[in-house]
């Protein structure tokens, strides 16, 4: 194996048929085989607020020789720990026997296993105090006092734990000079964590989701991690000379409700370097929460990729979905943005201003679950300086499963097609517009189940409907440019169209083409099944099944019919 190239032993041990803990062992085989492997197995790691966690990362940044390999450091967020279990006082009869017996089993388990503490504050409001309580008012009062006195003690532990881990934790990043990306993410619900020696054995695992509850829409503390200790760092980077500073940041929202409107005015400096940016965002219940994420991508003036993510949002309705304001000010400039990804956007129109002012840089624009009209697609081809490389509207769902759009239709188009109409190479396309009366939705990838409708076409020319499948060859879109395109044809479609047997929904997507962030979690009786529960989803969706793009006046009949002969009458009338 010395002989081979190191090219190619790279290309060998990043293949992802090989496993982690294969790659393990093929760090052991030989001192060649260890260089390339070292490079693999710690480009990415973690830290939590789990103290095995933090071992594991300061074991890795003392060592030289793993500490030059890491790329990306992901802080697992854990939001609770034993300071946020409600005081349960044993004999309550108020309470229940489980009640206390779980209390008594958690709070001291958190203790051993976090090293910082949850900043908890006693909340009084008519919601908490709601009907008439059944323990006395002195002896609640007595209670809130103790609370007061407890939340105190832990502010103070908290505090000392900040001061005392930041310093270490600098050095440590300090150690890496290869750090380009910092990762916030939720800790994996199921992830497993080793019982601290001392405690009572247990007859079932403890995962990270007993620790987790519902937050209610006054979470104080979301994404801990990156509010407290990488953005501080980021700042603290790009003052060094002698590093490079971060140019990526990743994050995923932690509980139910973002944590944006933590952002301050102390956060915009840590921006100024950004060149890639992954926001996932959950819910919100002001437009304004996004005013200083806003002011930090006004700073982030090299940003070359932005993905926007809300796929979590569940508040983006009518009062709340003006947000694009906000996030991006009427006072930016993104002169060297070149990739645009959209996921469940809840208002594409507001996008269309942010395109229309990137248009001379933006090359790359991809919608995912995010309805794209045809009406959008005439408005981004007036677009005179808006020549994009690559447009993909990628669908995982029909359009008529989304709420209250049942009478959409989808229309599935080739990329290439697409492109042609959007850079001006097609001028006629929207002249033969399907009727103006049904709504269209574009598409370009579609990954879901079966189509339940007709109207709809996969890339081996089949209408897809209700009683099954029909195969229809379809008679390609008479224009010149794609005539004379009819050589390439077989990169969007390679297989027969009369074949029965090909898959209606494509080939399997490459899951190297767009690098999602996803961390690998082992230790601690974790394993990698784990880790896809912990991740918001951002399965990659590239390379799957392409389609010709349909003749207007055919597809217009096809609305009309659902008997598949008549359509393909009409179809053999044309030739």
């Amino acid at each position: 194996m010395v002989h081979i190239p190191g090219e190619i032993v790279l290309n060998i041990l990043a293949d992802e048929c090989i496993s982690k803990p294969d790659l393990k062992n093929l760090r052991l085989a030989s001192k060649w085989t260890c260089k390339f492997a070292t490079g693999l197995l710690f480009s990415k790691i973690y830290i939590s607020k789990l103290k095995s966690d933090r071992e594991s990362f300061f074991n890795i940044a003392a060592r030289p020789h793993l500490a030059g390999s890491v790329q990306t450091v992901t802080w697992l967020e854990m939001l609770e720990d034993e300071t946020s279990f409600t005081h349960v006082e044993p004999g309550s009869e108020d309470q229940d026997v489980v009640d206390v017996n779980l209390f008594s089993l958690l709070r001291p388990l958190a203790r051993a296993l976090f090293w910082l503490p949850f900043e908890e504050r006693l909340v009084r409001s008519e919601e908490t105090h709601q009907g008439q309580s059944t323990v006395p008012d002195i002896n609640e009062e007595a209670r809130e006092r103790a609370t007061m006195r407890n939340i105190r003690k832990i502010e103070r532990q908290r505090t000392e734990a900040i001061q005392t881990f930041t310093p270490h934790f600098f050095a440590a990043l300090d150690n890496m000079p290869k750090l380009r990306e910092l990762t916030s993410q939720p800790m994996p619900p199921r992830r497993e964590f080793v019982k601290p020696s001392g405690l009572s054995p247990s007859q079932y695992p403890f995962t990270s989701q007993m620790f987790l509850r519902t937050m209610g829409k006054r979470g104080l503390q979301r994404n801990d991690g990156f509010c407290t200790f990488l953005i501080p760092y980021m700042a603290h980077r790009a003052n060094l000379h002698t590093l490079e500073p971060i140019t990526r940041l990743r994050l995923v929202d932690e509980s139910n409700w973002t944590c944006t409107g933590r952002f301050d005015e102390t956060f915009i400096k840590s921006f100024d370097n950004l060149t890639h940016l992954d926001l996932c965002v959950s819910s919100f219940l002001e437009a304004s929460q996004f005013v200083w994420l806003g002011q930090c991508l006004k700073a982030a003036t090299p940003l070359e990729e932005v993905r926007l993510c809300f796929e979590r949002s569940r508040v983006c309705d009518g009062h709340t979905w003006n947000f694009f304001p906000y996030l991006f000010p009427e006072d930016g400039r993104y002169s060297s943005l070149r990739t645009l990804i959209l996921v469940e956007m809840p208002s594409t129109r507001a996008v269309f201003h942010l395109i229309k002012k990137v248009a001379s840089s933006l090359k790359i624009l991809r919608y995912e679950n995010t309805p794209v009209t045809l009406e959008l697609l005439q408005m981004l081809s007036k677009v005179t300086e808006l020549q994009l490389e690559q447009f993909m509207v990628i669908s995982d769902r029909a359009p008529w499963d989304r709420k209250d759009d049942k009478d959409l239709t989808g229309l599935l188009m080739r990329e290439e097609t697409v492109l042609r109409v959007l850079n001006g190479t097609i001028t006629d396309f929207f002249h033969r517009w399907p009727p103006k009366e049904r709504d269209f939705h574009i598409f370009t990838h579609y990954t879901g189940p079966p189509l339940r409708e007709p109207s709809f076409f996969d890339s081996n020319h089949r209408v897809l409907s209700r009683e099954g499948i029909e195969y229809i060859q379809l008679r390609e879109w008479g224009h010149p440019d794609i005539e004379k395109a009819e050589s390439s044809d077989a990169d969007y479609d390679t297989e027969d169209p009369e074949d029965s047997d090909a898959d209606p929904e494509g080939p399997i997507p490459d899951p190297g083409y767009y690098d999602d962030g996803e961390v690998d979690i082992e230790e601690d009786g974790g394993s990698e099944q784990d880790d896809d529960d912990g991740d918001v989803d951002m399965t990659d969706t590239d390379d799957l099944s392409e389609t010709d793009d349909e003749l207007m006046d055919f597809y217009a009949n096809l609305l009309e019919t659902s008997d598949g002969s008549q359509i393909v009458d009409s179809t053999s009338t044309g030739d």
